[in-house]
């Protein structure tokens, strides 16, 4: 289930919601980016169908979505947001590395396809990039 952090954000503030199935991983996720000025997690979904409801509900700036969860992956998750609700940006923050998953994801809207090992600044470059319309294919991976 979606879990609305704030339901009033700042005003300015950069929108995003988290998606990814494993609930420890969205908690750090949260929390790094609590540290972010102008930035507001308004939500979080555990799943594909959970995330197209809450962007429906909120209408986030930018979706940081995993690509393998239950009841819809990543992928087909981001072809309905990026068709919907276009002002809306995806970037995939995953494990899958393979560069067959990129390229899908890619053709399925992602604007951002990073590693999940990224830190709080390489994602953050990431979805400043996105909102820009600059996107970035990964990040490097941590020493």
């Amino acid at each position: 289930m979606g879990l609305a952090q704030d339901q009033t954000t700042r005003t300015g503030a950069i929108k995003i919601v988290i998606t990814d199935d494993h609930p420890v991983f969205r908690a750090a996720l949260r929390s790094m980016l609590r540290t972010v000025p102008n930035l507001d997690v308004v939500a979080e979904a555990e799943d594909g169908l959970e995330a197209i409801d809450i962007v429906q509900r909120y209408k986030p700036d930018a979706v940081l979505m995993d690509l393998n969860m239950p009841n819809l992956n990543g992928i087909e998750a981001t072809r309905i947001i990026s068709s919907r609700y276009p002002c809306t940006k995806v970037l995939v923050l995953t494990m899958q590395t393979e560069p067959e998953f990129a390229k899908e994801a890619t053709r399925a809207g992602v604007c951002s396809f990073l590693e999940k090992g990224c830190g709080r600044d390489e994602i953050m470059r990431a979805i400043n990039d996105c909102l820009k319309r600059q996107p970035s294919i990964s990040c490097p991976a941590p020493d």
